[in-house]
Parts: C-alpha cells; structure tokens; sequence
C-alpha cells in the first residue's frame, strides 16, 4: 500500500485555497423536527438561498422546493474551490441527503472561524452573536422570533423567509470576510483547514451510529437490575422507614441517627442550603468518612446504590431501549466549538424510548464508561470491532514540545514510563503497581503538583528526568505572566488575561497553561488528521470497513474479516506517517519524536481489557 497525504484529499492540502476568490455561501432553511435534523426522514429543506462568487463577481440564487430540487446548487458548490456557511455540519448533512460527495467538498465555517480566532476566551458564536460584534449588524426580524419560538418555517410566508434567509448569507459572507482577512494576519489558517476537513467526515460518522448487542445488553441489564434490587433491599433494612427521596428524613439519619458531623466551611460554620438546612444530597454524603461500623456500612451501602442507580438510569435502561425499539443502533452528535483545549466532545441523539415511559434520552459517545465498551458489536455477522489509538500520544507530543532527549530516548527504546511512576511511588512509600500508576503517570504535563507526599515525590522526580519538557513547561507560563498569551506550535492561540504570580510564587492558570498546548496539539490536530487520511485511504482501496466513533485519542470501526489486514495498515500509516506528513506539509512541523499507534480487532469493542 502505497500512499501520500496530498494526494488523498480530494482538494489537496494548501491551507490557503481560502484565499480563492472562487467560492459559494450557502444557507439552508429546512423543517424544525429536532432542530431540523436531516438524519429524521420527516425533515426537508424548504428553501435554499445561496450567492456564488467568482473572481470577485457576485451570483445571487435562490430555490424553493426540497433537497431533491437542488441540482442547480449541488452543480455551483462542485465547480467551486470551498462553500462557506455558519455552521457547516449542518448544510454537510443535507449536501449529503442531497447525494452529494460531501467528503470532495471543502467547507469554511463561520462558526468553526469564530472559535479558532477566540482561542480559549469564550464569546458567542451564533451567526447573529458574531455579526453583532464585527459588523454591528443582526438579523432580527419577525421571522427568527417565529423560528426561535418553534414556528415551522414551512409555515411562514415565503417571501418573508426569502428575506430571511438572504440576509443569513449576506451576514456570513461579511463574518467570512473578516475572518478570513483576520486568520491571514494572525497566521491562523493552517489550524482553520485542519479543523474544517475534518467536518465531512464526523457528519458521515454521525450518520451510521452505533450498534448494541441485543443479548448483552439484556443480560447486562437483569444483572444490574437484581443488583440493585438486593442493595435497595439492605439499604432499606438499614434505614428502617426513611423516605430516601426526602432531604428531612435523610438529614435526620444522617446527622441525628447516624452522628455524621455536618459539613464546615473554612470559618468553621456549617454549610447549608440556601433555605438552612442540613445538607443531605448526595455529593455530601459522598464527601463523609466513616468513623464506625454503623456509619462505614452506611455509606458503603449508599456508594453502592448510588453507582448500580447510576449505571441503569445514565446508560444500561437506555441501551436496553435501543436494542428493544430501535434496531441496536442510536445515533450522537461531535461538537467541534465546545472545548478549550479545541478536542472534540459529543453529545446525545435524543429519542422517546417506551423503557422511559416514552420520554425522550440520548447518550454522548466519547464517555462511555470503559466497563460497557464489551456491549457494543458490529451489525454485520461476523464482523468486528477494531479500536486504534495513538499510542501514549501526549507524552510524545510534550516530548516534542520540549524536544526532551531523555523522553524522545525513552519512547525509542520502549521504556515503560507507567513502570517509573509505580517504581517511583512505592519508593516513596506508597506501594503501587503499574496499573495503578497509569493515572498518575502523565499528570505533570498537565501542570499537576499537589497530592500524597509520594505522589509530589513522584511529580519532581518526573521533572527532573524531563527537564526538557519541564523547561518548556516553565517557559510557557513566564511568557503568558508576560504577554497574557501564548501562541502553540500550530499557530493557535490561548488566551489568559488574568494570569497574574501570588504572593507565594505560584502562577494562576498554570495547570491550563502547561495542559492546553500538549492537549491541544494532540487531539485537536493529530488525532482528526489522522481520522480524514484513514477515512480517504479506507475509501480510495474501496474497503466496507468503516469508522463508527472518534475519541479523544482514537478512533473505532466496523470492521469486516477479510478486510482485517488492510485495515490494520491503513490506521497504522495514517496514525504515523501519514500525520507527519501532513505536519510537515501544513504546519511545516518537523515532529522528530516517532509516532506510533496500538490496535485491536475484537468481536466486542474493547474484549479482553
């Protein structure tokens, strides 16, 4: 298999095809079920408006009717370089209902543009938010307050939507002028391209779900319910009569019959709620110690409830409704302008499930809890599920940022660092093994200090054997307590106004400060670069294989048995040397510290872990 990252995107990789004055603004108005949702069959776009620049030329059009009618529009986006929209995954998604290769269409999002120039400072980004500060401009008119307040813009008059959605694309084309002219200043459009290729590509993901085995699920949830059954059981014959819905009662047990002491502030007085009264939730009973048998049985009775409850009501009844109503399969949205580290985060597809009495429940795919991985299966027979992730990724990246050569020699050779920090601790007089030792390992990139007097031990240990990466550390927290700023390797910037030194030395935000340019780096950049080559490599060899979920630092696929090989190799270039380069091309970043990735195909996700 031979391959090039330039060559598999289908428009190259030049970050500065933006300058094309050759370009198409686009805006859909559709039906509003759930947002207008083109993954719901009952949606449909009702009118299209769209200007089509060339050369400096402006084209106004416009299409009443539904995405069916749209051949016209389909024809000007593949004529020109990019299309520009607020919010693109959305036009991406019913481009692609449209039967458009939305993968061969690159995309600038006036959203997406917003977030990279804000950095980590959080303002609005709306289309109506953005264009209030730059261009003083909003659309406020009768038909957004009919749209906001739920009226179906199928029902709204066409010549005021007309209007609507006209001045929707005159406001985006402005912000996109901005943006682009600002991006140019501030040498932000390397990071502009990486996040916006990535689009097509979530929207295809988003489109096919994911799949839950149906016995596993079902045996999964009679297990948890008979669990929690027997717990309840206990906890009531503890409690005796109380009423564990009540905060009185359980105050009551708490403190009168149980003795627990109510929480203090530091002043010494008892924290309360706001109308007086003794704490009873669950996060204060969590924060209790207990100081004899009657309350260490409590307690351990209440966690116990507590994390069974949990399991069934955030995900176990869920997956059991899903398997039961909806084929196995449920369906999330990524959120690329959420973070402010930039990493992806996802949330919920909601649906009414009868298992909920017919409300409506979504889960989020990056947070699934890693002792429910084994439930999730192909659709397909025989089909697999193979997980590759980028393998200690952070701390390659923090070696590169510190061009570290004890790290970089380290990752060489394969030293076990998880081994270090166990060796380290038990050292210190905290006996750990290596497994335990993995959570702590790489807390020091992220600016962590305080803990056990082994785990401070274990923190300057750390520092004193990647002193490359500590310097670099130290020398982007002077340049914020200087600047207010700092500017990362691929050209974002963070911003901390209000970084200032205590009088005890220590330097607000300096957790964030150390954290933001590592985190950043790798799942902001590496991990979706590494996502589109694999998605363009996996389509140009034609495979059926296909990806599923991205996380933070992986991304999870179907995949078919006989393909099994060729997509091993496929990830593993993408994930090493594909990424460099596309670096090298992009950010002219010359990553000298090897890249690797680990793999594994299994019947279930993540069996055998």
């Amino acid at each position: 298999m031979e391959a090039s990252a330039a060559d598999l995107l289908p428009y190259g990789i030049d970050p500065m095809i933006y300058t094309s004055n050759n370009y198409v603004v686009l805006d859909f108005e559709t039906t509003n079920i759930a947002k207008g949702d083109c993954r719901r069959g009952e949606n449909a776009i009702v009118l299209a408006c769209w200007l089509v620049v060339k050369d400096g030329e402006v084209t106004r059009k416009e299409k009443i009717g539904n995405e069916y009618e749209l051949g016209e529009l389909a024809t000007d986006i593949e004529a020109a370089d990019f299309f520009v929209a607020h919010n693109t995954k959305f036009e991406y998604g019913w481009l692609k209902r449209m039967g458009v290769e939305i993968d061969e269409q690159l995309a600038f999002c006036t959203m997406i543009g917003e977030y990279v120039i804000l950095g980590n400072r959080r303002e609005g980004i709306s289309l109506d938010a953005i264009a209030g500060r730059r261009i003083r401009k909003q659309k406020l008119s009768l038909v957004s307050i009919l749209i906001k307040g739920g009226v179906c813009p199928s029902q709204i008059p066409t010549k005021w939507l007309l209007k609507y959605c006209h001045q929707d694309i005159d406001l985006c084309h402005e912000v996109f002028l901005l943006q682009r002219q600002e991006m140019l200043d501030l040498n932000l459009m390397p990071v502009m391209f990486t996040r916006c290729i990535a689009t097509p590509i979530l929207v295809g993901i988003e489109a096919v779900g994911m799949h839950l085995d149906h016995d596993r699920v079902q045996e999964e949830n009679i297990a948890y319910e008979a669990e929690l059954s027997v717990v309840s059981r206990k906890v009531s014959e503890f409690t005796g009569s109380v009423n564990l819905n009540s905060p009185l009662q359980v105050a009551e047990l708490l403190y009168d019959r149980l003795g627990f002491n109510e929480p203090k502030d530091k002043r010494g007085r008892p924290i309360r709620t706001g109308a007086g009264r003794r704490r009873a939730d669950a996060a204060t009973i969590s924060s209790f110690k207990g100081r004899n048998k009657s309350q260490r049985e409590f307690l351990e009775l209440f966690k116990e409830r507590g994390r069974l409850n949990a399991a069934l009501t955030k995900n176990l009844r869920f997956f059991r409704g899903i398997v039961e109503e909806r084929d196995g399969v449920f369906y999330a949205n990524y959120n690329q302008t959420v973070t402010k580290t930039h990493r992806l985060s996802s949330s919920g597809v909601k649906v009414p499930l009868a298992v909920f009495d017919g409300d409506e429940k979504g889960i989020q795919l990056q947070n699934s809890p890693r002792i429910f991985k084994r439930l999730y299966s192909a659709r397909k027979e025989g089909w697999k599920i193979g997980e590759r992730d980028g393998s200690q990724l952070e701390f390659r990246v923090a070696a590169e940022l510190g061009e570290d050569a004890v790290a970089r020699s380290d990752i060489e050779r394969g030293v076990d660092v998880h081994q270090f920090t166990a060796d380290t601790l038990t050292d210190a007089g905290e006996p750990t093994s290596r497994q335990e030792a993995k959570s702590r390992t790489f807390k020091p990139l992220y600016g962590g200090g305080s803990g056990t007097d082994a785990e401070r031990e274990y923190f300057a240990a750390f520092k004193e054997k990647y002193h490359g990466v500590a310097d670099a550390q130290n020398r982007w927290i002077d340049s914020v307590l200087k600047t207010k700023k700092l500017t990362t390797i691929t050209g974002l910037i963070f911003y901390w106004p209000d970084t200032k030194e205590t009088q005890s030395g220590y330097v607000t935000n300096t957790t964030a400060i150390c954290n933001f340019p590592v985190q950043s780096f790798a799942t902001a950049d590496i991990i979706p670069i590494a996502l589109v080559l694999n998605h363009y490599l996996l389509k140009r060899e034609q495979l059926e294989s296909f990806v599923v979920n991205t996380i933070h630092d992986s991304i999870i696929s179907e995949v078919k048995p006989e393909e099994e090989d060729e997509y091993n190799a496929i990830g593993k270039w993408a994930f090493t040397t594909g990424v460099l380069e596309y670096l090298k091309s992009v950010y002219d970043i010359e990553f000298k510290v090897p890249m690797d990735s680990d793999s594994k195909t299994t019947r279930y996700w993540g069996e055998g872990e």
